[in-house]
């Protein structure tokens, strides 16, 4: 280099050099490592979180063929109707597993369903000395369960040495529609819709054979027909039947169910004596504007079961799950008579559809928006009860159905009678957080 700061040419080649050297040992250790580490780009949906590992349930082994497992079902609710409240839907406990090679069990409690006892009005029937205005019984205040008091849900001991038969004897749910015998971790929407809640009740104690083979699957029980945690009182059984087709390679499965309460024998002569009775005041009485409505409460009467208490239940579901699309549909119809010294006849119908779909992996979890449509009627015989619903569901599955965040709105349209007695629609919305961890 010259005084007066000029530069000579071989002085410039060697600071382009040393320029040179400097950045190729900078840039150098970023190169070899482009491999192992991940690309994130200025967008926020490029970063993906890898799932959560999924918890393996504790499982004891002992003897030559015997073994314990253990899962749960945790649910708690933020709900959102008019007002906010939080509720814990549910706390299921299971144990299943093997006394033998040829002999299992499994076990079911909800300690959820147990709630405290809360005051409740009722009538006081009978009362001695009568009322004090004649028309109108007088009201306690008394302790009432608002639900169930049992948290046993299931008790079933299983035989499995005859081929392509499981027997089984004990309290289990009867197979009534795909989605309420849907386990409740699996379900596409915080709750199941109207009907499936009433189906999803019917535990019974009995006993039932079933097998699941490749492309066929069956059920085929006895049950009191007295519901779960009851004695049995009556001379009368349940029937149930269900039967599903199933076509792995594209995950469809069609079936259908049938429940039919089967009376004692002097219990059906007295059947038979009053449905005759009801069809010939029919076919005696002269046409008029009231016969259309004579002949269907004729029918009415005309279907299985008329002791206190009876039911007769039929219906078909469709399900598909295909790659990340899950979709269904229902329909199904109850004949149901209440437990009362004059039984009352109640007919029950409904229908749904539901879609989900899994797009995948959404920050920290995957998401699976969802939408179902559901019909119910609660009495078809009277007007004003039916119930038409619509629900939009994002479910975050941060491990599978293991680890999962609901969120429910739904849209419900009712009928209501005003002053003058005329039909009106009322809507209601309502919101549902659904939070649950399972084993």
């Amino acid at each position: 280099m010259q005084a007066g700061g000029s530069m000579h040419h071989g002085d410039r080649m060697n600071l382009c050099s040393l320029v040179t050297i400097l950045l190729a040992a900078t840039v150098a250790p970023a190169e070899t490592n482009t491999q192992s580490t991940p690309t994130v780009t200025s967008s926020p949906a490029a970063v993906v979180v890898p799932a959560l590992p999924v918890p393996e349930r504790p499982r004891l082994e002992f003897g030559d063929a015997g073994y314990l497992e253990l899962s749960a079902v945790m649910n708690a609710w933020v709900v959102g109707s008019g007002r906010w409240t939080f509720r814990l839907r549910r706390a299921e406990l299971y144990a299943s597993g093997r006394v033998v090679k040829h002999l299992g069990f499994n076990l079911m409690l909800d300690p959820a369903r147990v709630l405290e006892l809360v005051p409740t009005s009722v009538r006081v029937l009978n009362q001695d000395p009568g009322a004090s205005v004649f028309y109108r019984s007088e009201r306690v205040l008394v302790l009432q369960p608002p639900g169930k008091v049992s948290m046993l849900q299931d008790m079933v001991l299983v035989l499995t040495a005859i081929p392509y038969m499981n027997l089984a004897i004990g309290q289990g749910r009867i197979p009534m529609s795909n989605e309420a015998t849907t386990s409740s971790r699996n379900l596409l929407f915080a709750e199941r819709w109207e009907l499936a809640r009433v189906f999803s009740d019917w535990r019974d104690v009995g006993a039932w054979a079933s097998y699941r083979f490749k492309y066929l699957a069956y059920h085929v029980g006895l049950y009191n027909g007295a519901g779960a945690n009851a004695l049995d009182d009556d001379v009368n059984k349940d029937f149930a039947a269900r039967l599903e087709l199933l076509v792995p390679l594209v995950g469809l499965k069609v079936g259908t169910s049938l429940l039919r309460t089967l009376p004692g024998h002097d219990a059906w002569i007295g059947q038979q004596q009053h449905r005759l009775g009801q069809l010939m005041d029919v076919m005696t009485r002269a046409p008029g504007p009231e016969s259309a409505q004579r002949l269907r409460r004729a029918a009415v009467v005309w279907l299985p079961g008329d002791d206190p208490g009876a039911r007769t239940a039929l219906g078909a579901d469709i399900t598909l799950e295909l790659g990340g699309v899950r979709a269904s549909a229902e329909a199904y119809q109850l004949r149901l008579l209440t437990r009362e010294s004059v039984p009352q006849v109640i007919l029950p119908r409904g229908a749904a559809v539901s879609v989900g779909y899994t797009v995948g992996r959404l920050f920290v979890a995957d998401w699976q928006p969802a939408w179902r449509l559901e019909w119910y009627d609660a009495d078809w015989l009277f007007e004003g009860d039916e119930l038409l619903r619509s629900t939009v569901g994002s479910n975050f599955m941060f491990a599978g159905n293991h680890a999962k965040l609901q969120l429910n709105w739904m849209h419900s349209m009712t009928a209501s009678f005003n002053a003058d007695g005329q039909l009106f629609p009322v809507n209601d919305d309502a919101f549902v957080v659904s939070v649950q961890g399972a084993l």
